[in-house]
């Protein structure tokens, strides 16, 4: 190794250049600079990580959401979750609108979120796109929310677009749900308005069917006029009888009564006699040009349970209803059979049918297809008789034309050898009674039919109108030996005059007498004079049981 030479010296007379050092603020410069450039390294750091867990966060976010979310570009998937894979090939489904299913249906939810991402893009809308969707033959529903994503790009094909799916199956269960109880309220308001009204209307018509049964049934005890009006006025008596349970149906139904019932009819019988008051309906219509024929093929069938005025009132609606849907006319046929369990009648026109979405409504109070003419009760009364009677009552369409309802009831075991409910009778001959009666009712036609009916009974009437009347006269001291009060009166009531007349005359039998719904006080608050409630229309039969009950003796 050669020898280290000396560092080369200048030669003479050259200037020397001193050796460069850093100065101070240069110095303090260059750390400023690199203590920044620390800083700024532990921020992107720090802001990394803080990018990092985002991430992580919102991936796992999206992977356990319930909802299902996609990111579209020109119909491409850009990105999806989890739930989005599991629902993406079901279906198939259609939009909801209203509470109804309408529209095209679209295969899978892929296509429903590439139709909505379509009509998003179309239109200038720059908000959240919110519909329903449900699957078709079932009650799952989504909610889905389309909007767009990222920068705003210049040709469709380029915008992005995310789309969320939610369940609301349940939500929208318990909508459903909340509405129906709605409904079922308004329902109920309603029936109770029918129950004010309709307690108010039938007392009315029961005083004048009360006038009517009374006058009827003294004319049956005329044999001159019964020799030569007989069937007129068995066929009148029918149909007041008839006509009072209907009016106490009403009621009833108001109230939503429906217990069952002890009597059994004869479907058969029941059957032939609607369709003899049905047809002079149907006749005054074939004189103005329209021809409706009748048919009954009903055979003779076993008994069932069953009220037989309700349930000619049922047969009697029906056979209406059917010449009612012939506008230009055609035949309405009953039909009947029976099995070893069950008896089966039907009802079939020709006329215009029932369309489909009416059928599962029909039978609901206040429904009607007749517009301003209809009630809507009268189908659902109907369906409430054969209810009672444990039976079904069902409508349809025929595949040649029409409609068919079709009553099904159970054949009860003791079904054979049951007697039908008695039909209105004549009143037979009785002995007569005597005896004095005060008769209060505040009807005029009510109160002189009821006098008439009393006296040809035997017994002597005095009538008044009021109860305050009636505590007048009895301050005078006339004495009577029974009591027939109606229960509405003006100014008091019947059960207050059964008090009154209690305080003042302990042993005067007192009856009780009502238009309306029955209604008995308890046993503990019952006057003790108060022998009886008679309801309204009332017949020679019950009054002259009541008389002979209370009158010291007779004729």
């Amino acid at each position: 190794m050669s020898p280290r030479r000396p560092p080369a010296r200048p030669p003479p007379g050259y200037p020397r250049v001193p050796e460069a050092r850093p100065s101070g603020a240069l110095l303090r410069k260059y750390q400023e600079l690199t203590t920044k450039h620390e800083a700024l390294v532990h921020r992107l750091e720090a802001r990394n990580e803080e990018h990092i867990s985002s991430y992580r966060l919102s991936t796992w976010a999206l992977e356990t959401t319930a909802s299902a979310l996609v990111l579209l570009r020109a119909g491409s998937i850009l990105q999806a979750n989890r739930r989005w894979h599991a629902l993406a090939r079901t279906g198939p489904w259609q939009l909801l609108s209203q509470g109804k299913a309408t529209g095209p249906l679209l295969a899978t939810l892929r296509q429903v979120a590439g139709h909505e991402a379509g009509i998003l893009l179309a239109s200038e809308d720059r908000g959240v796109r919110v519909l329903h969707y449900q699957k078709h033959g079932s009650d799952e529903t989504l909610e889905i929310r389309v909007e767009r994503a990222g920068p705003q790009a210049h040709g469709l094909q380029a915008q992005m677009v995310l789309a969320l799916f939610h369940d609301v199956t349940q939500e929208t269960r318990h909508t459903a749900e909340l509405e129906q109880a709605r409904v079922a309220l308004a329902r109920q308001e309603q029936m109770k308005t029918l129950g004010e009204m309709s307690s108010g209307i039938a007392h009315d018509l029961n005083n004048t069917l009360n006038a009517m049964r009374l006058r009827l049934e003294l004319l049956q005890r005329d044999a001159a006029a019964t020799a030569s009006q007989a069937h007129h006025l068995k066929a009148l008596m029918q149909i007041v009888s008839d006509a009072g349970l209907r009016v106490r149906q009403l009621q009833e139904f108001s109230r939503q009564q429906a217990e069952p019932s002890q009597e059994q009819a004869l479907l058969h019988d029941i059957a032939r006699e609607a369709t003899e008051l049905a047809r002079d309906s149907i006749a005054h219509r074939a004189r103005n040009g329209v021809q409706v024929h009748l048919v009954n093929e009903v055979p003779v069938l076993p008994a069932v349970n069953g009220e037989p005025s309700d349930l000619r009132y049922v047969f009697l609606n029906l056979l209406l209803n059917a010449r009612d849907a012939m506008p230009q006319g055609g035949t309405v046929c009953l039909r009947g059979s029976a099995s070893r369990s069950r008896v089966v009648v039907t009802v079939e026109d020709e006329g215009t049918g029932i369309a489909e979405d009416h059928l599962d409504k029909l039978f609901l109070p206040f429904f009607t297809t007749k517009g301003s003419q209809g009630t809507g009760l009268g189908l659902s009364m109907a369906y409430g008789v054969v209810s009672r009677a444990g039976g079904t009552l069902t409508a349809g369409n025929r595949p040649e034309g029409g409609a068919v309802f079709t009553l099904t009831f159970p054949i009860p075991p003791a079904a054979p050898g049951a007697a039908p409910a008695p039909k209105p009778q004549a009143f037979p001959i009785r002995p007569s009674l005597k005896g004095r009666v005060l008769l209060i009712d505040a009807e005029p036609a009510s109160r002189e039919a009821l006098r008439m009916a009393l006296e040809a009974l035997g017994v002597s009437v005095e009538t008044v109108g009021s109860g305050a009347a009636a505590m007048k006269k009895l301050r005078k001291g006339v004495a009577w030996n029974a009591v027939f009060c109606d229960l509405e009166l003006p100014g008091m009531s019947g059960w207050t005059v059964a008090q009154r007349l209690k305080k003042q005359a302990p042993q005067l039998p007192v009856y009780l007498m009502t238009a309306g719904p029955p209604k008995a006080q308890p046993e503990n608050k019952r006057p003790r004079n108060v022998r009886g409630l008679l309801t309204k229309p009332l017949a020679l039969e019950p009054l002259w049981e009541a008389l002979r009950a209370v009158l010291p003796g007779k004729a």
